[in-house]
Parts: structure tokens; C-alpha cells; sequence
């Protein structure tokens, strides 16, 4: 059970409502299908959703969910005994299941059109961003000539454009080496401590190798591998700080401050001074792209080097290390969200290849509830669009995202989440037919909410009276008078979702004096 106040979401509501006057009305979405996918419920974008607290993105590699048993390279990571965490989320009744749902039909994007291929990796993390492939290579933000920098709007920018913070956690990243600098290290020179944070610097270029004075801290090995086309944010000049034409490697960087090792999530966590919105990528060994090439013991059993298998066991491994550590956290109890997100299917792009897409939160429909809808990676975008409240310019959503018939993620959450509820009415002095008001009142609403919280909130009535309750998901609730010698308010209200339930008045006469 979770208890929160109205101080923990008033500076999130405030944000939301500023955010909001800043925008134009987003317009709604007519409902309609695509082959092979759900009917889109309409929808109007609307301001961040007090409901559900920081996000943070688990990005992994390669490997289906479930294909068929005539490919055998990769394996599928359904059932399979290396990687026995990420099955203990998706397996009823087991217990870290318990907040978990998931996606057992996401497939690669643009599935139902044969005539397209959106492969290899980095084309699909452009798309996480913007709805859209950049070039269909792996190559660094501005290796190439011309460079893979995409003119596009992307969601980070969008958020942070309304002001809502982000942050980008890569592994291997701002560590010192003994030769070169910061992020551009010689070969085989990292070391395993972290750069003092004035020497951070936007990843834009790939580094790998082999140091002994560098020890992961997951897996063990010596072995090191960020890959900036696993970041794509860093492929926008709105969130890279660089020009169309050339990087930005200073630590002067304006967006520097938003990119940050791996090792820091820790201290965020422990400090609650996280991001609203968070991605964590881990580097090519521990995110079941790549193997070692050294063998590594997994739960008693060991897997040879440079197997498949191998890569399998290494991101399992780092899952069920920091899959726990964020849930231990104040800001995932806090109704917080974690979602475990692969990059494209493997082998084949038909209904026949699906990837695993996790969400984990107090607020999931929990005990691995399966969720059949029709998934993509603009399911993520549209979803994150609507949870934050940012339409893409000129409204609607980010490229693909904006395709009738884009399933959001909101199946896998308890209803409300996504269209959160409201209670408003005001207070009088008498019976109200003098309409005299009562400003400054402290009212407090108690409840149980359907996902089985308790809940209080205060909030203080306004000069006119006026009062109102934000941000609540479907549930039975109560508004009281603070502190009052009798019970003075409304003692039973049910709410549904996205229900706007104004006129709640109430005189000081007594209870339920009003209605």
C-alpha cells in the first residue's frame, strides 16, 4: 500500500498546468485500424499525468521474444534457461511478477509492410525518439559523410522544451583512461573511475576495448563497449548540442549535464534526484548484443565465450542487478515506472518475430498480466507523448507514432493512469444560498484507489471557495474539513477513469450538506 500527499505531486501538477498554457489544444485522433492492430481510442494529448511518477527505459539488444522453430540464430529469449529473470517477470504467480506486465505481440516497426526493413540496430533507436528511421546503418552520430544527424523533432527535445528534466545514463561513459580524454579514450585504456563531472562530455563517439585497470561492475570482465548507436539521442542537434555538420565533444556542451555514467544512477537513486524521464543503456556486453571473450558463470551454470548464449546470460545477469536496485528506490515506489525495451526483431520482421517489452511499476496491471494488443516502438513514443503532455509540433504525435491505429501502452497499467481523474466543488459558510464562500480551508480526501493504494491528499480552498483534487486514479474516496469538531464534507464519492467529477459542494452546516 502507498500513501502520498499533495506536496510529493504539487510541483509535478504545477508543472503540468504551466506546461499546458504553453501549448496549443492538441487536437484528437479519429478512430480507426491498421492491419493486424486494435482500433485507436481517441484521444486528445493532454498535460503530464500527475499519476505516474519517474520513468526509466531499460534499452536491450537482438533478440526475440518468441519466433519460429525453424530459426535457431539467436536464440529466443522466451523459455530459454539463460536468461531465468527476464521469464520471472513475464510468469504469473511468480514473485517479481508482482507489479509486472507485458507485451507478447510487439513487433518490429513497420511489420506489416514487406516492402520495408527497418534494420540495423540504430535506425530502430532514431525511431524510439521520432517516430522514424534515420540512414539504416550503425555508423556514429558524425562518422559518415554524409553523417547520420536526423532533421527531425524528437521526443527528449519535446520534453525538454516544456521543461520536463531528462537524463541519459550509458555504461562505459565518462570513466578516465590513462591515454587520450573523457569519452575519445586511447586503446585499451579505460580505467573504472569516473571522470570528476566537469569533464562530461556527450558521447557522440563509440569506444570498446580491453583494459585491466577497468572492471565491470556486472559481468566482471575487463572488457569495455559503448556503442552511440544505442542512443538515440544523439543522433538530434536539439539534444546532442552539436551542429548539423559537427560534434560538440567539450564538456561545455550544454547538454553534457543530461548525459551521465552508469555508475551515477546509484547515487540519483539513493539522493531521489532523478530525471522524470530516464534511459539506461547498458554497453554491448551486459545488453545481449555481444558475448565476452571469456566464459561467465550465471547462476551456477557457465556459458562459453563468444556464444550466443553467453550474451543472453550477461544481460539477464544485469537485469536482475538493476531491475531490483530501482525498485528498492523512493522514486519507483513513488509510482514510478520501469520499462525493458528491445531494439528489433531478429531473423524475420512478420507476426511470426516478436520482442519482449516489459513494464514494471505499482501501478502495472501486475502478476504478468499478458497484454495481446498490437505493439511497436511508436507505441512507446505515443505513450510517452501522452504521459508527459507533448504533442509534436503543430499537434498529434512524432512521425509513425501518429499512424491510426498506434496501440499506447495503456493496457498494461491499471486504468486511470493514462487519463487520470478529478474531484472539484466548493466550500460554503452557510447553506450556501447566501453564497457566502469559505477561502482558505484545509480539506484532506481519503480513499483506496483500484490499484490499491491508500490515499491522502490535502489541498487548501481558494478565495471563491473553490477547491479540487487532481491527478486520481478510478476509486472510492472521501473530502473532509481539516481538523473540524464534526464531520463536515462529502463522505462517499466513486470515481471512474479520466471521470472530471465538478460540483462537489459542501456547506460547513454538516455532512453531505450540499448535495
Amino acid at each position: 500500500m502507498v500513501s502520498r500527499s499533495l506536496s510529493q505531486w504539487s510541483r509535478r501538477i504545477l508543472k503540468a498546468a504551466c506546461e499546458n498554457a504553453r501549448r496549443s489544444e492538441s487536437r484528437s485522433r479519429q478512430s480507426c485500424s491498421r492491419p493486424s492492430m486494435e482500433a485507436l481510442e481517441a484521444r486528445a494529448l493532454f498535460s503530464a499525468s500527475p499519476v505516474l511518477g519517474d520513468v526509466f527505459y531499460i534499452d536491450m539488444e537482438n533478440h526475440n521474444l518468441a519466433q519460429p522453430a525453424s530459426v535457431t540464430s539467436p536464440q529466443q529469449l522466451q523459455s530459454n534457461p539463460a536468461a531465468p529473470y527476464l521469464n520471472s517477470l513475464m510468469t504469473p504467480g511468480n514473485p517479481n511478477a508482482a507489479q509486472t506486465s507485458y507485451a507478447s505481440t510487439y513487433y518490429n516497426v513497420m511489420y506489416n509492410n514487406p516492402s520495408v526493413s527497418i534494420h540495423p540496430s540504430e535506425p530502430n533507436y532514431v525511431w524510439q525518439e521520432a517516430g522514424l528511421a534515420g540512414p539504416l546503418n550503425d555508423a556514429d552520430p558524425y562518422a559518415n559523410t554524409p553523417n547520420n544527424i536526423v532533421n527531425a523533432p524528437n521526443l527528449i527535445a519535446l520534453l525538454q522544451s516544456a521543461g520536463i528534466s531528462w537524463k541519459s545514463y550509458q555504461e562505459d561513459i565518462d570513466l578516465l583512461p590513462t591515454s587520450g580524454s573523457v569519452n575519445q579514450p586511447g586503446a585499451n585504456s579505460l580505467t573504472s573511475t569516473v571522470a570528476p563531472q566537469d569533464q562530461w562530455t556527450v558521447p557522440l563517439k563509440s569506444m570498446s576495448g580491453t583494459s585491466p585497470a577497468y572492471t565491470n561492475p556486472y559481468n566482471g570482465s575487463h572488457q569495455y563497449n559503448f556503442a552511440a548507436k544505442h542512443d538515440g539521442q544523439l543522433f538530434f542537434t536539439a539534444t546532442n548540442g552539436s551542429s548539423s555538420t559537427a560534434p560538440n565533444f567539450s564538456p561545455s556542451n550544454p547538454e553534457a549535464q543530461n548525459y551521465a555514467p552508469l555508475q551515477q544512477l546509484q547515487s540519483d537513486l539513493n539522493g531521489n534526484t532523478l530525471a522524470r524521464y530516464n534511459l539506461i543503456t547498458p554497453d554491448q556486453y551486459n545488453d545481449m548484443h555481444s558475448s565476452l571473450n571469456t566464459p561467465f558463470t550465471y547462476n551456477g551454470t557457465t556459458y562459453a565465450a563468444n556464444t550466443d548464449q553467453e550474451s543472453i546470460a550477461l544481460g539477464d545477469n544485469f537485469l536482475s542487478k538493476i531491475v531490483p536496485t530501482i525498485m528498492a528506490s523512493t522514486a519507483y515506489k513513488n509510482n514510478g515506472a520501469i520499462v525493458i525495451w528491445y531494439d528489433e526483431t531478429e531473423a524475420g520482421n512478420t507476426t511470426s518475430f516478436t520482442v519482449p517489452e516489459i513494464v514494471i511499476s505499482p501501478l502495472a496491471k501486475g502478476n504478468a498480466y499478458n497484454s495481446t494488443l498490437a505493439y511497436t516502438h511508436s507505441s512507446d513514443l505515443k505513450s510517452m507523448q501522452e504521459l508527459f503532455g507533448v504533442s509534436a509540433p503543430g499537434g498529434g504525435f512524432l512521425g509513425d507514432a501518429n499512424t491510426p491505429g498506434t496501440n499506447d501502452l495503456s493496457d498494461m497499467f491499471v486504468p486511470g493512469v493514462f487519463t487520470p481523474s478529478s474531484i472539484s466543488g466548493t466550500v460554503f459558510k452557510n447553506s450556501g444560498q447566501d453564497h457566502q464562500v469559505e477561502a482558505g480551508l484545509t480539506l484532506v480526501l481519503t480513499g483506496v484507489n483500484d490499484a490499491g493504494q491508500d490515499i491522502t491528499l490535502t489541498t487548501i480552498t481558494a478565495s471563491d471557495g473553490s477547491y479540487s483534487f487532481d491527478g486520481l486514479l478510478p476509486g472510492s474516496y472521501v473530502v473532509t474539513v481539516h481538523d473540524a469538531k464534526k464531520p463536515i464534507g462529502i463522505s462517499s464519492i466513486t470515481l471512474d477513469s479520466g471521470q472530471t467529477l465538478s460540483g462537489q459542494d459542501f456547506s460547513l452546516l454538516g455532512p453531505d450538506s450540499m448535495r
